[in-house]
């Protein structure tokens, strides 16, 4: 691990709004400049966090959540590898969908889609004008038609497509209490598991920077660049 480079990283990403995390994030993974990622399906996305993860910190992703009904602690470990086997191959092609006497041309949605709705305040308004930005083309009978004039097993349709071909778009999860036997869902978002540990992992280091410093008058870069078993021995050493 490059300490003074993903140091960087978190300092750049600190500021930002966790959209703008998920592309510093993004970047970090291997698609730099502002826009390179608008184009890249959400499940492609996110099968590069994945792998930016495994390159940081190992594929396990120890996930800690705790019952809506009782409380309890509940931890989960996930498999990083196992996730990214669900990417398939090749990118989604432009989907098409008949319903009844409608008819729909559509993609997925982007990085650039969801960057375009995050700031709406109302789920069902964000998730319409998502919708409405992947339609490439929509038909009643013989006329054209807007989709938000279709009826709701349409758009449900068209979700269900949407998920089968990104299926890392969305980490959706079965839980069970043992303690309450409450089962219910939860997902993982994985810019923001990625972010809470490079955070955490960032102040770590820093502290190691304070102490180390502070009893040896060592700059920042100097106390970065060593290898991280010699920065444990000098803390152990000043601890001790």
């Amino acid at each position: 691990m490059d300490v003074v480079a993903w140091l960087a990283l978190w300092e750049r990403a600190v500021p930002q709004h966790p959209r703008g995390r998920r592309r510093e994030l993004l970047a970090a993974a291997g698609l730099p400049g502002a826009h390179a990622a608008d184009g890249l399906a959400i499940g492609r996305a996110n099968a590069q966090l994945l792998r930016l993860h495994g390159a940081l910190f190992g594929w396990r992703l120890p996930c800690h959540t705790a019952c809506p009904r009782c409380g309890a602690a509940l931890e989960l470990d996930l498999d990083g590898e196992e996730l990214l086997a669900r990417d398939p191959d090749q990118p989604a092609k432009p989907m098409q969908l008949e319903v009844g006497d409608w008819e729909v041309f559509f993609r997925l949605p982007t990085e650039g889609d969801v960057d375009a709705v995050h700031e709406e305040r109302d789920l069902s308004a964000a998730r319409a004008a998502l919708l409405q930005r992947c339609v490439t083309e929509c038909r009643c009978g013989t006329g054209a038609a807007s989709i938000s004039l279709a009826p709701p097993e349409v758009s449900a349709h068209m979700g269900k497509r949407m998920e089968e071909n990104d299926p890392l778009a969305t980490l959706e999860f079965d839980l069970h209490c043992a303690s309450c036997t409450h089962v219910w869902s939860s997902t993982l978002e994985v810019s923001d598991f990625l972010w809470t540990r490079l955070n955490a992992w960032a102040h770590r280091v820093l502290r190691d920077v304070h102490t180390l410093a502070k009893a040896y008058g060592w700059s920042e870069r100097t106390i970065t660049e060593m290898s991280p078993w010699k920065r444990q021995l000098y803390l152990d050493m000043v601890e001790g």
